[in-house]
């Protein structure tokens, strides 16, 4: 069990690092999530891996579409994210879609494949002098 001081000095970092998310100092915020994501806390795990994910995507999008090869570590970190929360909380339908979110900014390589249409089949032509192939 947590003593009641140990517990309000978790969710005191909790508040520090939503506020200084909130100044735009997404490094000291993310230094506090990481270690609450370690504390042991159910609760503030969940929460501090969903904030990280926020975190990551939200300065992924600040950059705009052009700068998307940039952007793309950065969504990689908040779908990480995301899916260490819904590994633990299937349920958490707000992490469900911001991963969706996340995930038609930089689609998974597999699941880009399925989407795109299939190549047509390259066609060989002999450049051999006097023969001439069918196409």
């Amino acid at each position: 069990s947590v003593a009641p001081i140990e517990a309000d000095a978790a969710e005191a970092r909790f508040a520090r690092a939503l506020a200084l998310a909130e100044s735009g100092d997404a490094g000291a915020a993310l230094e506090i999530y990481k270690a609450l994501i370690r504390s042991g806390r159910a609760d503030l795990e969940r929460a501090a891996l969903y904030n990280v994910g926020n975190l990551h995507l939200r300065e992924a999008m600040k950059s705009g579409p052009d700068e998307a090869a940039r952007s793309l570590p950065l969504i990689e970190l908040a779908k990480q994210s995301y899916r260490d929360l819904l590994r633990i909380d299937p349920g958490d339908w707000d992490a469900r879609y911001n991963l969706e979110r996340a995930l038609q900014l930089a689609p998974e390589i597999e699941e880009r494949a399925a989407n795109e249409p299939p190549e047509p089949p390259q066609r060989a032509f002999s450049t051999a002098p006097g023969r001439t192939e069918l196409p």
